[in-house]
């Protein structure tokens, strides 16, 4: 049933619809304001501009003067408030507060955002328990289950939004004293801090799943060969893989999360079965479980 709505996000991208368009006030008065007070320190300011030139030179945002931004984007432009959050043991990460509007003109970019666009595409609370239930029905006799936990790197950066969109998320970079004027980064996918980014996300993840366990119960594809991960990941060893011996994915936001039993053929299978669903909807790259992530084995 998703089928023409995915193929609508790959053509076309994804909508990020944001109204009415900002009175030029509100857009200069979020700029005045500038980034949160988190984000000014010299230590933070060294880092916000080291991950915004980063984003930028992937593909995921620009960074344009005022001056320009206004030329291009005009009153498209939305200023969220960028924020820097410290994490204890691993680097800090950038927000945007989408949720606060610069002055009483004009709503936030949340508040002033069409949520009606794929309501209820994703389904909070069901994955643990399907895991669990599938584990407790599964045979022991085919061997024990095996779990393993796949990452989306940079999930919501995986998602560019319509090119009429752009301007919607713009953040106001923090300065140092070399910088002639502000400077505004503006994304051009998904950001974390909008309303509607987990459900359109979620409607492709959830079907990269659905995908998977097609596949998984289809008797053409045995064994798919998946060359980048060639030779890069080691299976345990376990029984003989067989039809009846269970293999299952399931998703929650960005974490793909599957079961199998059997050998190392059919581990691999589902890896791989998981792996080609990834390649065909993301742009993607696969990383090593960091601390505090769930490995898997």
């Amino acid at each position: 049933p998703a089928a023409d709505l995915l193929h609508s996000y790959t053509k076309n991208k994804f909508p990020a619809k944001v109204s009415p368009q900002w009175p030029l006030a509100s857009i200069m008065a979020g700029i005045k304001k500038g980034p949160h007070t988190s984000a000014t320190s010299q230590q933070s300011t060294a880092f916000c501009r080291r991950e915004l030139l980063e984003c930028s030179q992937r593909g995921f945002s620009i960074i344009l003067s005022v001056c320009n931004a206004l030329h291009f984007f005009g009153r498209k432009i939305g200023i969220s408030r960028l924020a820097c959050l410290d994490y204890q043991n691993r680097k800090p990460r950038l927000i945007g507060n989408s949720s606060k509007a610069p002055d009483t003109i004009i709503q936030s970019v949340n508040d002033s955002t069409d949520k009606s666009i794929n309501p209820q595409a994703i389904q909070f609370g069901s994955c643990l328990p399907w895991l669990l239930q599938k584990i407790w029905e599964a045979d022991p006799d085919k061997g024990p289950v095996l779990i393993s936990k796949w990452d989306i790197s940079d999930a919501f950066h995986r998602c560019h939004i319509y090119p009429e969109d752009v301007g919607a998320f713009t953040y106001v970079v923090p300065l140092i004293p070399s910088d002639p004027e502000p400077l505004l980064c503006i994304d051009l996918v998904l950001p974390m801090s909008w309303v509607n980014s987990p459900d359109l996300f979620c409607a492709t993840s959830e079907t990269v799943t659905d995908e998977a366990n097609i596949t998984f119960l289809s008797d053409l594809t045995p064994q798919l060969s998946y060359l980048p991960t060639a030779g890069l990941y080691k299976a345990s060893p376990a029984q003989p893989a067989g039809p009846s011996r269970l293999q299952y994915a399931d998703v929650y936001m960005d974490d793909i999360n599957c079961l199998t039993q059997g050998d190392q053929t059919q581990q691999r299978r589902l890896m791989e079965i998981v792996l080609q669903s990834l390649k065909v909807t993301y742009p993607m790259v696969i990383h090593q479980p960091k601390k505090g992530d769930c490995g898997g084995r």
